[in-house]
């Protein structure tokens, strides 16, 4: 009977497996979430380092070791400022590729400018008309950077492009209107005209030394003092009534 007992008697039920210490589900996919965020964040930062973004509206000067290397420039300007670098013994690669670019990290550094239209207004000021009459001009300037190099190796600045606006263009302009009558700013085309007349010989300078365009010049405002607007009001009273007189 004992040993039918014995043979009878259940065995105790196995013990679970033990987990490794440590490890679990959750913890095995907050380490790979971590190593994906590192490993991007890793592209990230070496994207940057080896790239740069010129978008169309600009242009760039790119340096290796402080020394200019190549520039980013409008198609339509590349070979005009290919023949300027060339003037000059400049070794200067010349570039049309606007958008993502490719660049040495810690040996390049990028520049980029404005290549949009920008306006410069002048202060005003009184000056002398061909026949000696006073009057009171203010004057305007359209220009753009089209050559980076020269524009960063002489103005560097866009506040520095409006004062040379202020030593070349405006004593153009002040030049021209000093040829004028008094009776000829009435006449806006033909002010226009001998002002406009300016821009081919003014921007043989301006591109070639300062890498700067003129697309446009005039005058922005005009003021004619009294004491001379009542002479002319006079004779056109006067050419009235000789008028009215004729039989």
């Amino acid at each position: 009977t004992s040993s039918t007992t014995s043979m009878t008697r259940r065995k105790p039920p196995k013990p679970a497996p033990r987990s490794v210490k440590g490890v679990s589900p959750v913890g095995k996919g907050f380490k790979g979430l971590l190593i994906t965020a590192g490993v991007l964040l890793l592209a990230i930062i070496l994207f940057n380092l080896f790239t740069y973004s010129v978008r169309e509206d600009e242009t760039a000067v790119v340096k290796r070791f402080g020394k200019i290397d190549r520039v980013v420039v409008d198609v339509n300007e590349a070979e005009s400022i290919r023949a300027t670098f060339a003037s000059r013994g400049l070794d200067i690669e010349v570039l049309t590729k606007k958008g993502l670019n490719f660049c040495v990290p810690f040996m390049d550094d990028v520049k980029t400018f404005n290549a949009k239209s920008m306006t410069y207004t002048s202060e005003t000021a009184t000056i002398d008309t061909f026949d000696s009459r006073r009057i009171d001009l203010s004057m305007f300037a359209q220009y753009r950077v089209i050559n980076p190099a020269l524009f960063d190796m002489t103005l560097g600045t866009l506040s520095n492009g409006n004062r040379l606006m202020d030593d070349r263009v405006y004593p153009a302009v002040i030049q021209t209107a000093n040829t004028l009558r008094f009776n000829e700013f009435f006449d806006t085309a033909r002010v226009t005209e001998a002002i406009s007349a300016n821009i081919e010989t003014l921007n043989t300078v301006l591109v070639d030394t300062f890498g700067v365009r003129i697309i446009d010049i005039g005058i922005y405002r005009k003021n004619f003092p009294q004491a001379n607007i009542e002479p002319i009001e006079q004779k056109m009273v006067q050419e009235i009534q000789k008028t009215i007189r004729l039989p």
